[in-house]
C-alpha cells in the first residue's frame, strides 16, 4: 500500500573528487629532502672525523707558554708533577714535560724546599 502524500526519496547522484588524482606527485620531493637529509649527515660525519683526526695528531705542535718564567723556586711540598702540570704548554704531555725537567736540572732524588728549578720552555733552548 502506497501512503498518500508520500512520495519516494529523488534519487541523488553525487560525484566525489579525488584530489589525489590531480596533485603533483610528492614522490620526487620526498627523494630530493632524503638525499639532502644524507648529504647532510654524511657531511657532518666527515667534518667530526676529521676533527677527531687532526685535534688528536701529534704533529700539531702545542703552543709554548711564553708566559712562564725561566726559573722557579720550589714550595714546600710541591712535586714534580705539580711543576710539570704548571708550566707544561696547553695539550702537551706534562708528563714528557716532568722528564725533560728532571734531565735539564739532574734531578735524581727529587725536588727539595727552595731548590731553583730550570724550567723548559718549548721553542726556545733549554741551556
Amino acid at each position: 500500500m502506497a501512503m498518500r502524500g508520500h512520495s519516494p526519496a529523488p534519487s541523488v547522484e553525487a560525484t566525489v573528487y579525488d584530489f589525489r588524482a590531480h596533485a603533483p606527485s610528492s614522490t620526487p620531493l620526498r627523494f630530493a629532502l632524503r638525499r639532502l637529509a644524507v648529504l647532510a649527515l654524511a657531511a657532518v660525519t666527515a667534518l667530526a672525523v676529521y676533527l677527531s683526526i687532526t685535534l688528536e695528531s701529534p704533529a700539531i705542535s702545542p703552543r709554548p707558554r711564553l708566559d712562564a718564567p725561566r726559573s722557579i723556586v720550589v714550595a714546600p711540598g710541591q712535586t714534580l708533577w705539580d711543576v710539570a702540570q704548571t708550566y707544561a704548554s696547553p695539550g702537551s704531555d706534562w708528563r714528557s714535560y716532568a722528564a725533560r725537567l728532571g734531565e735539564l736540572n739532574d734531578l735524581d732524588d727529587g725536588l727539595q724546599a727552595g731548590q731553583r728549578l730550570r724550567l723548559v720552555r718549548p721553542g726556545f733552548s733549554s741551556d
